[in-house]
C-alpha cells in the first residue's frame, strides 16, 4: 500500500504552489513525530527520501526549500559525517500557525467585502505558478483596512 502526502487547500493558498505545499505538508508530518519532538523539532532527510515521500524532483525540492526559507518557515543545518553531509530541517510551526490564521482572517475580510481589491486581489490564479509571490502583503493590507474600520467608543 502506498502512502501519500496530505496537502490542504490552505497550504496551497499560503505557498502559492502545490509543490511547495506538498513539501511543507511533509515537513509538518515529520515535525509531529515524537522522536523529532525530542530533538526540538529537528529532522533529517536525504534528497532521495524527499523524492520518495513527495515525488518532487531535485529542482522542485530546492525551489520549495528556498520558498520556505525565504518565508521564515524552514531552517536548515548541514552536518558533516564520514558518509557525507546530512541535511537537517526545522519547521517554525508557530509562524506556520500564524500564517494559516492570517489566511482565515483574510477569508473573513473577503466575505465581508472589507478587503481592498476584493476577492480577485487575493485569489489571482496567475500567482499559482510562482511560489516566489508572497501573498502576506495582501494579508497585511487587508488587516490594516480591517483595523482602520474599527470604531472606538
Amino acid at each position: 500500500m502506498s502512502r501519500g502526502v496530505f496537502v490542504t487547500d490552505e497550504q496551497v493558498r499560503l505557498t502559492g504552489s502545490p509543490n511547495v505545499a506538498r513539501f511543507l505538508a511533509q515537513c509538518l508530518y515529520w515535525s509531529s513525530i515524537e522522536l523529532v519532538k525530542n530533538r526540538q523539532g529537528w529532522f533529517y532527510k536525504s534528497r532521495e527520501e524527499w523524492k520518495s515521500e513527495t515525488w518532487l524532483s531535485r529542482y522542485q525540492q530546492e525551489k520549495a526549500r528556498r520558498w520556505l526559507r525565504d518565508a521564515g518557515l524552514l531552517r536548515e543545518s548541514r552536518e558533516r559525517r564520514q558518509t557525507g553531509i546530512r541535511l537537517w530541517f526545522w519547521l517554525d510551526q508557530a509562524l506556520y500557525n500564524q500564517m494559516i490564521n492570517n489566511l482565515a482572517e483574510k477569508d473573513e475580510l473577503v466575505e465581508t467585502g472589507d478587503c481592498p481589491g476584493g476577492p480577485d486581489a487575493l485569489y489571482d490564479s496567475s500567482l499559482m505558478d510562482e511560489p516566489e509571490n508572497n501573498k502576506t502583503d495582501v494579508v497585511e493590507e487587508c488587516k490594516e483596512v480591517s483595523e482602520s474600520n474599527v470604531i472606538e467608543e
